[in-house]
């Protein structure tokens, strides 16, 4: 576990960190398929929930339990809370089977992941990622 964004942390996480404008889905709505999408190092589902409302599914993938414990409290349908690290992407491969990821996203997490690094780590990547800082 992450213990930087464990506890208080992740609670104060959960009520300060602003979230994305409507644009940055409509963006991402128009350059990718929003069949399947990652999102990597969810925090606290700033990225993740809205995202869902726009995509068939969505996987909250975040190495904290407590960040992912307040994404949690959302309670959308169509997301799956995983815990994991960017190291972690290669497992969901067998779940997703030939179909892989339509998109996969970072939005503001602290990972040295890379779209090349992810594609050659994970083939249901596949390089169809969109990385905001």
């Amino acid at each position: 576990m992450i213990q930087e964004f464990a506890g208080d942390v992740a609670s104060d996480y959960a009520r300060f960190r602003r979230g994305y404008r409507a644009e940055v889905f409509d963006l991402l709505a128009a350059e990718f398929p929003l069949g399947r999408v990652l999102d990597l190092g969810c925090g606290t589902g700033q990225l993740t929930v809205p995202m869902a409302a726009r995509a068939g599914a969505v996987i909250g993938m975040d190495p904290s339990p407590d960040m992912l414990a307040h994404a949690r409290a959302a309670e959308v349908g169509n997301v799956v809370w995983v815990v994991g690290a960017d190291s972690d992407v290669p497992t969901l491969e067998p779940l997703l089977g030939a179909g892989g990821l339509d998109l996969v996203t970072i939005g503001q997490a602290r990972t040295g992941w890379t779209p090349a690094r992810c594609s050659r780590r994970c083939p249901a990547c596949s390089g169809r990622a969109a990385a905001s800082r």
